[in-house]
């Protein structure tokens, strides 16, 4: 995802280009999954205040500059929008891997002492709340910005062409820089709590400790590019 998006549209989407950034994207997954309680120092201080500025800089963009009029949607979006959007989208992957990110809000929170269930369990909602609506105002935008964006490439066989597309017309030669590093940010956050909450929780019922579920995890998902 973040290499297609990002990364391909700079180096091409050749096997080498993929395969180096597969190594360095997980190679730092492992390094920031390794210690899961310093995730609200690299995660919650560093990585996901960029993740939230760079996407309100999209977002906003969209909204104030679109690229052209709305166009037709498919077939298949005209005919049964929920059902494609469901099934091709990735609102599945996002349902799938809120279920299990709560253990790694509530292990942040029992790293800063919190250790009473009631204040944990407030402490989830409200996580689960605003990471709900970051999630459908991220995905306005992204409506928005695909609605109009797609006169730039009508022959666009993927959001992700339709999206750098945009950036680049929209912001210039930096754009694809920009939209790399947002995509890489994004990503990493993504693949981070992922990471760590399904060593912790396999750790349980396997015997593997959590930092060796770590390496297989992540080594597991650099082989398949889809991950990276």
């Amino acid at each position: 995802m973040s290499f297609e998006v990002g990364i391909a549209p700079l180096t091409g989407d050749g096997a080498m280009p993929l395969l180096v950034y597969s190594l360095v994207y997980f190679a730092l997954v492992i390094g920031i999954s390794l210690y899961p309680g310093r995730l609200l120092d690299t995660v919650g201080h560093i990585l996901a205040p960029l993740k939230i500025v760079a996407l309100g800089v999209l977002g906003i963009a969209a909204l104030i500059w679109p690229a052209g009029s709305p166009i037709p949607a498919v077939d298949s979006y005209q005919h049964v929008p929920f059902s494609s959007g469901f099934v091709n989208g990735y609102l599945t992957m996002d349902t799938l891997g809120a279920m299990v990110f709560g253990i790694v809000i509530v292990n942040a929170a029992r790293s800063r002492g919190v250790k009473d269930n009631g204040l944990l369990t407030r402490y989830t909602i409200f996580a689960g709340l605003i990471a709900g609506v970051g999630l459908t105002l991220v995905y306005l935008s992204l409506f928005k910005l695909g609605s109009g964006s797609g006169v730039l490439v009508p022959e666009a066989t993927n959001g992700a062409v339709i999206l750098h597309a945009y950036v680049q017309n929209t912001f210039g030669g930096l754009g694809s820089f920009f939209l790399a590093a947002l995509i890489f940010i994004a990503c990493m956050v993504t693949a981070v709590g992922l990471t760590c909450a399904c060593a912790e929780f396999f750790a349980q019922y396997l015997p593997f400790s959590y930092k060796t579920l770590v390496f297989i995890l992540a080594c597991s998902r650099c082989s398949s590019p889809t991950w990276a």
